[in-house]
This record gives structure tokens, sequence and C-alpha cells, in this order.
């Protein structure tokens, strides 16, 4: 089916591996020639069925042009004996760059990742400083300002996952294409979607459905939902902010200054 749409001839799978190794290799050998004696080294790492992997950027400039390149992507635990704490990072670090790339750790002048406690100490055993992850150190400011605001959350948690049912779903479905949104425990943006669909949702909504009266907030806590929308609409737009491809380390200093100034409490995180 699908070579009918393409003008290529087939070939095997083992064709396609070998195709596929040769560009890595090809890659992986033009990236020295490009990397400057200094660079810095941003990572994150996540888990996925019990396998953790780690990617691996170097930052450096390029004819003044600031560049991100991936240096790596793979599991971090490949022997019995590897773990995931910093000193398992630093042999990791370690052994593939001047592995797969001809340059040494110590080369390295800054570390960018999330604030948690094993990037922290990392960056001690590297004797480099870390550029915490704007945008991590923000959600954990709005993850844990919205903590006070858990109550009305939760019942709008509550709605939108009964109208993702089949019966409140196929009624909603004739009043507006608008889907239920819910949150999601990781990230506060899923928290500022969820109450921007109520509050879109809110008019297509009956207060006479028998299986929705007892889940619709009341007033007093829509009122409360409408401010608390607002104030995530700022967040939101600091949060945009933080990914443009120009913002530099006095930008992101100048924002989180203002929102500080508007919620004192964040200033523990950002």
């Amino acid at each position: 089916m699908l070579f009918s749409y393409s003008s290529l001839d087939p070939i095997s799978e083992e064709t396609l591996r070998a195709g596929m190794d040769g560009v890595v290799v090809a890659v992986e050998r033009s990236i020295p020639s490009e990397l400057p004696a200094r660079f810095g080294i941003m990572l994150d790492g996540w888990t996925h069925a019990s396998e953790h992997y780690i990617a691996v950027f170097a930052c450096y400039e390029v004819n003044g042009c600031p560049k991100t390149t991936l240096l790596s992507m793979a599991p971090l635990l490949d022997a019995l004996d590897d773990d995931l704490s910093a000193q398992g990072h630093l042999e990791f670090l370690a052994t593939m760059l001047p592995r797969d790339y001809g340059v040494q750790l110590a080369q390295c002048r800054f570390l960018v990742a999330d604030n948690c406690a094993v990037n922290r100490r990392l960056a001690t055993l590297m004797s480099v400083p870390l550029v915490g992850c704007a945008s991590h150190r923000l959600n954990l400011a709005v993850q844990a300002d919205m903590v006070s605001h858990e109550e009305d959350l939760a019942a709008v948690q509550a709605l939108m996952v009964k109208l993702r049912t089949l019966t409140q779903s196929a009624k909603l479905r004739l009043k507006t294409p608008l889907r239920p949104v819910i949150r999601q425990n990781t990230r506060w943006s899923s928290t500022f979607e969820m109450v921007r669909r109520y509050l879109q949702l809110l008019e297509f909504l009956d207060a006479e459905d028998d299986d929705l009266m007892d889940l619709l907030p009341p007033p007093a806590m829509n009122k409360q939902l409408r401010a608390l929308y607002q104030e995530l609409c700022d967040i939101e737009s600091v949060s945009k902010a933080l990914q443009g491809h120009d913002v530099d380390l006095l930008d992101v200093r100048e924002w989180f200054d203002e929102l500080i100034a508007v919620k004192p409490q964040y200033g523990r995180y950002i």
C-alpha cells in the first residue's frame, strides 16, 4: 500500500538499518569538527517501561549564533553496576564524550539541566555552574501555588471526568465541538488548559441535568476560578516567552522578578 505513494525501489530491513547506521556515523564524525574547545552540556532524562534514558546536548556558538547539538540519547544503565546517581551521570559523560567525539568532560564550562538534587550534585562534581531549566523552576513554583486552589481544581477535574463519559460526551457534542480536558500531575500547563476549557464549556452545561447538578461548581467557586484563570494567563505568557530562541538569562531574570512581585511565594523556586 505504501509503495504506491513512493517512486523509490523497495529495500530490505537489513539495508535500511545499514543506511541508518551509516548516517549516524557520518553525523558523529561531523560534530567534532564543529565543537569548540569550550562548550556547555545540556541534559535531560526520562523513564519509560523501567528503562531510564538520558539525552545529552552540546551548547556552543557558531559565527555568533547559539547552537544546540544532540550528542547522545541512550539508556543510562548499561552495566550491572551502573546507577542513576550523580556519579553515574558523571561516568557516563566522561566515557561518552571522548569515545564518540574526541573531547573531554573537562572542556565543559557549564551544565544546563533540571533543578533536582542529582543535577546539582553533578554540577558540583564537574566543578561547573548549573544553569537550572527556567521552565522547570517555573513549573515547580506554579505547582506549589496550585495547592491552595486544590479544592476548586478538584471540583473541575471531577466534572471534566464526568463529561468524558459516553452519555455526557454525546450530549455535549450536540452543543459544541469543544471537548473536556483533564489535568495531569506533572505539568501546570494542563491545569491551565483544564480551567480554560471549563470556562469555555460553562455556557453549554445544563444545571438541571441530574447527572451533573451535584458536580457543577457553585457561583462563588466560579468567581474564584475566573480569577485563577487570569493569573494563569499571565504565567502562561511568561512560560511561552521562555521557549523563545533568543532568550537570555537576563530576560529570564526580569520576567521572574515581575512574577515574584505579584507572587512573592514564587521566590523560593525562581
